[in-house]
């Protein structure tokens, strides 16, 4: 089977009802959530071609949305799994996580005023970390101190933020384009390319500014 063919047949399966397909986006997020492994792009792109199908008529609105919510199940449950762990290691844990924010580029953003004002338990300051690659440690954190409605309640919110900004933008781009499933999966593998890239030479520029800023000798 051809790279042409495969494209085709998978974003076929996305567009019907297949147990399989529930089962692998359930296995995907859960294992994500418990180990922090997932597959680039993956996930992005079903949102993405869920978004483009349903503007086109391709896909029920019904069926993106049992898609979400088995999403949002693997997260759920594979977030609560992994917080029973924070249970057992409270202690080694709050360590771990005194440690990112006292020895780490963290520190300097709980050092901020704004941030200070920031109860860090609460459902959007879990939501917020989440997507600053403290998923897991915050999950952890969040089970050591037996905040599991609160942790399943951030999880919520980036979730449905996460799955409806792809949708949105694969909606508005199903408006104005009408091309096959092969051409599509490419144009949006190379926006997220360049949408990786460009976010991370940002971070390091500002990360060059800043240590510049630190290097450079107050005026006399």
């Amino acid at each position: 089977m051809d790279f042409e063919a495969l494209i085709t047949q998978g974003v076929a399966m996305l567009s019907e009802f297949n147990l399989v397909v529930l089962l692998i986006l359930f296995g995907i997020c859960f294992i994500s959530e418990t180990v922090g492994l997932t597959v680039p792009y993956l996930l992005e792109t079903v949102w993405l071609m869920g978004g483009y199908q349903v503007a086109n008529g391709e896909l029920s609105i019904w069926l993106l949305i049992l898609l979400i919510l088995v999403a949002q199940a693997g997260r759920q449950i594979g977030a609560l799994a992994l917080s029973r762990l924070g249970r057992v290691g409270s202690g080694p844990i709050e360590r771990f996580i005194t440690f990112l924010r006292t020895r780490t580029p963290l520190k300097k953003m709980s050092e901020s005023p704004a941030l200070q004002k920031v109860n860090l338990y609460s459902p959007f300051a879990i939501a917020v970390g989440r997507f600053m690659w403290l998923r897991i440690p915050l999950t952890l954190l969040m089970g050591a101190k037996r905040k599991t409605k609160v942790l399943m309640l951030g999880v919520l919110i980036s979730g449905i933020f996460y799955d409806a900004l792809y949708v949105i933008f694969g909606a508005v781009v199903g408006k104005v384009f009408t091309l096959n499933s092969v051409q599509m999966v490419i144009i949006f593998t190379g926006g997220l390319t360049v949408l990786y890239i460009g976010t991370f030479v940002v971070q390091q520029i500002v990360s060059r500014l800043k240590n510049k800023r630190r290097k450079t000798p107050p005026p006399v």
